[in-house]
């Protein structure tokens, strides 16, 4: 319903995929035509402060390792999925992790924020946005303005649904 109600509104709609199999369905309805225009995937990778843990470890899906990132992109590869893809660690620190700059060199985009980020740095959300457009930068992909996100999601430049408000 909800994919159906995305494509319909010309919503694009973000997955969230947190074990293998979740891309394997994204990959599915990408196939049958279903997902409207700017949908994306975000790969959480599980980071060493899970969630939920009553320790260290990772609790959910994939640990934020090279191999992990790219077990996802041979399944979006052997699937010939083109949908725009980014990397987060829940749990841990995306950016000490390698999954951020291969994330970057790949053609990937990056999730920061306080709402994932665990461990023994304790910066501010504003920190962890400077931290990931310094390591754009340094890769050689600047970061997108709003309306350039706008364009490279192939999201419409605006609803034309009057009951969908920005």
């Amino acid at each position: 319903y909800a994919v159906d109600q995305g494509k319909a509104h010309g919503m694009g709609m973000h997955f969230a995929i947190f074990e293998p199999g979740w891309l394997r369905n994204v990959t599915a309805y990408w196939h049958a035509g279903r997902l409207s225009p700017g949908s994306f995937v975000k790969f959480y990778f599980g980071g060493p402060y899970g969630v939920l843990a009553r320790g260290r470890g990772v609790t959910f899906g994939l640990p934020p390792t090279l191999t992990a990132l790219a077990a996802y992109r041979e399944i979006l590869e052997l699937e010939q999925c083109d949908l725009p893809w980014f990397s987060a660690v829940v749990g841990g620190d995306l950016i000490d992790s390698p999954v951020a700059r291969a994330t970057v060199e790949q053609g990937g985009h990056l999730r920061v924020g306080l709402e994932d980020h665990a461990g023994d740095r304790t910066p501010s959300n504003v920190e962890l946005v400077e931290e990931a457009a310094a390591l754009c930068r340094e890769v050689g992909r600047p970061v997108a303005t709003p309306s350039q996100a706008v364009e490279i999601l192939g999201l419409p430049a605006r609803a034309s649904d009057p009951a969908i408000t920005t």
